[in-house]
């Protein structure tokens, strides 16, 4: 037979297909010419997924293939082995016979896709359906007990520069559409017949002996579908091409190279990897998986509308309406989801959700620009960007802050979005790849911190925007209270202020769109590390600190000494026991708000805290030589409390006493927190205080019952957020 030139398919890399670590069940070691192996252990799992192939399709022995060589590895996962599709099924439980040249290295097999799925999961097929292995000069038998296509390719370091032709035996041919190779209408015809046999199966045995899978293959994308979804393909030239700019397209926003690539790869599959999936929460939470290969849940019912249906629904590609009406645009989120760079923050972390998800909508927006297309389902970010610019003060302000309503980490997905499409639309969609070239360029790794999570993330976004903006967008991002420590805002200040015409985030415009100009990036000052680490102030064990408040409009409260103090952790029982003294409760109520004239601004306690103890009037003379006398250094402040009753409290317009006037000044921020949990607030300062007193106002989140609340705090920790330098190379 001719050698078939191939297409390529792309393996998942092996860090999220692992190869199996238990041996299948071996049934038959007959090395004799039977090739299929009796009693199957596995059938009614094959049955479950990927199906069996009829006895009566012809096995083709002797089949030429070219392995193509000199590529590039795959852009996004370099040390994923890229997977060439041969034109061969191997049926489920056959062996398969693969004679490769002399002199060859580094190639591999495999027969099926499929993620493994975890453990403890509700299996409703296979855990683990793929088989691989590498192959050695000479003949190899290899083989699957579930079936599936036979693919080959080099691991990642060994690709030769010329091509290779490998002989093989016992594969059913899968009848592929290629593009610009296949006839399109004489080939659709036949996977349309068949699609209806599997709506009306008939009788005769003959007429249903074809290969339930298929493949469609361009220089761009490969797609592995069910033959019984091609009913709605009604032309696999137009699907194919509508897929190639959306391949283009997602190269570009992710600052990638795409010159000498191999094609992308989406299959469907009926179970994904699923932690939450277990056999007491069945139901299935996964839909697709964007990684490599990408992959979308494959509904079984065909009068559904299911995901297979939508890899072939050409309006959908494009990021328009079914036929329905509906807008569908979970197709660009697949190709989002396909890069996660280390700017967008880690799987299973707070920035996974904060930053990752509204740079993915992002990206959806993008695609659809770039393709001249019509975003299906467009979002009008006027409410998010109305509510940022209303004037709020006094009572609006406390309570607009209580009701997280303006937190960039509150304002729910689309929320977040709206930030990122005004950045867009002021500077264009250049900002997006620059920020994938910039992480990569500076071999920018996402560092999570016990306490700060995600914060790397939010500093590198902040200062990289600023790069391409070539502007203080500090503004800007205070407008939206996005998290940034002093490591970031002393970056951003190298930067020209914005004029009073560049400020950009005082409205949305909806009639707008970014454009596609590309701006040139100041990246003239010095990048700081983007490893930044937070510690704990380190103190002597002799530093107690005093707390001092007033509860009922001006009366002091009697003084809080901190006498038991040896950390600055929040793991520390005598820290969270110490604020009055006592040392049998941890529960402790800095202060009694009554809101007897309705107002909430009524009975503010204001507290001072002293890092140098009380004065004279609270201080015994024993402890003389326990409180020091040099101020505390901070540029962050973490408040705590582990009781939820109480766990919310609102602290504002926090103060410093500067050190060598003894004048009061405000710290930056001053009137609104930047990170807020239960139990806990983080406020990132823009600049390092070295004081001996701070001061600060508490409200508690509401009036409780009978108009009486109690502001709670368990402890308060002053930190230092500090760059570190990053590790040198690998050699």
């Amino acid at each position: 037979m001719a050698a078939l030139t191939l297409s390529f398919a792309a393996l998942s890399c092996a860090t999220e297909i692992p190869a199996e670590e238990e041996d299948f069940i071996e049934v038959s070691t007959d090395e004799g010419e039977d090739t299929i192996i009796e009693g199957n252990p596995y059938w009614d799992w094959v049955d479950k997924y990927p199906g069996g192939v009829s006895s009566l399709l012809d096995r083709e022995d002797d089949v030429e293939v070219t392995v193509k060589g000199g590529y590039d590895p795959i852009a996004y996962v370099p040390d994923t082995t890229v997977l060439q599709s041969t034109g061969l099924y191997a049926a489920a439980g056959e062996y398969i016979t693969i004679e490769v040249p002399a002199g060859t290295a580094g190639l591999q097999w495999q027969i099926g896709l499929g993620y493994e799925l975890l453990p403890g999961q509700l299996q409703q097929r296979y855990k683990n359906i793929v088989r691989r292995g590498l192959l050695h000069p000479g003949k190899n038998r290899v083989m699957n007990h579930f079936g599936g296509f036979i693919y080959l390719g080099y691991e990642p370091d060994k690709v030769p520069a010329g091509d290779i032709t490998v002989t093989i035996s016992g594969g059913i041919p899968t009848n592929d559409f290629i593009l610009g190779e296949t006839k399109p209408l004489e080939w659709l015809e036949t996977m349309q017949l068949r699609s209806q046999l599997y709506r009306n199966p008939i009788e005769n045995e003959d007429s249903m002996a074809f290969l339930p899978w298929v493949e469609l293959r361009s220089d761009k994308i490969i797609l592995t579908c069910g033959v019984k979804e091609l009913e709605f393909c009604p032309n696999p030239e137009d699907l194919l091409n509508a897929f190639a700019p959306l391949v283009d397209s997602y190269y570009a926003f992710n600052a990638l190279d795409n010159t000498n690539q191999m094609p992308m790869r989406i299959y469907t599959d009926i179970q994904m990897p699923d932690a939450d999936q277990t056999p007491l929460f069945a139901a299935m939470n996964v839909l697709r998986y964007g990684r490599y290969p990408m992959v979308r849940r494959r509904r079984e019912e065909l009068d559904q509308w299911g995901r297979e249906k939508d890899m072939l629904y050409i309006p959908y590609i494009r990021g328009e309406r079914d036929a329905n009406g509906v807008a569908w645009m979970e197709y660009l989120l697949t190709f989002a989801d396909a890069t996660l760079n280390p700017w967008q923050g880690e799987p299973n972390s707070d920035s996974y959700m904060k930053t990752y998800w509204p740079s993915l909508k992002m990206s959806q927006y993008y695609y659809v620009a770039r393709i001249n297309s019509v975003h299906g389902d467009p979002t009008n970010f006027t409410s998010w960007v109305d509510k940022i610019n209303t004037p709020v003060t006094g009572v609006d302000l406390y309570k607009s802050c209580l009701d997280n309503t303006q937190m960039y980490l509150k304002i729910g997905e689309l929320g977040r979005t709206a930030p990122l499409m005004q950045l867009a639309l002021e500077y264009g969609w250049g900002l997006f790849p620059y920020l994938s070239e910039r992480s990569n360029e500076l071999g920018y790794q996402y560092i999570r911190e016990p306490y700060l999570d995600s914060q790397s993330a939010y500093d590198f976004f902040a200062m990289t925007c600023c790069e391409y903006a070539d502007r203080n967008l500090l503004p800007f991002f205070k407008m939206w209270y996005f998290p940034l420590t002093q490591i970031a805002t002393d970056y951003m200040k190298n930067f020209q202020e914005l004029s009073d015409d560049e400020i950009f985030w005082t409205s949305f415009d909806t009639d707008r769109q970014p454009s596609f100009e590309l701006k040139v990036p100041n990246k003239s000052f010095a990048r700081p590390s983007w490893n930044i680490q937070f510690e704990e102030v380190d103190q002597d064990v002799k530093r107690n600190w005093a707390l001092l408040g007033n509860l009922y409009n001006g009366t002091y409260y009697p003084g809080r000494l901190i006498r038991s103090r040896t950390s600055n952790s929040v793991v520390d029982p005598e820290w969270k026991k110490a604020w009055d003294g006592n040392n049998a409760t941890s529960s402790i109520w800095l202060g009694n708000c009554y809101n007897t004239s309705n107002v909430s601004s009524t009975n503010i306690p204001i507290y001072e805290m002293s890092f140098v103890g009380p004065d004279d009037s609270y201080r015994a003379v024993d402890d003389e030589d326990v409180y020091a006398t040099d101020s505390l250094v901070f540029n962050t402040l973490m408040f705590w409390n582990d009781h939820l009753f109480y766990w919310t409290n609102y602290i504002y317009d926090i103060e410093y006493e500067d050190c060598e006037t003894g004048e009061w000044k405000s710290t930056k921020p001053d009137s609104f927190r930047l990170y807020h949990s239960e139990k806990m607030d983080y406020y990132f300062f823009e600049e390092t205080y070295a004081t001996k007193h701070i001061r600060f106002k508490l409200r508690p989140v509401s009036p409780g019952t009978s108009n009486y609340a109690r502001c709670q705090i368990q402890e308060i920790s002053f930190g230092l957020v500090s760059t570190v330098p990053a590790p040198a190379p690998e050699p």
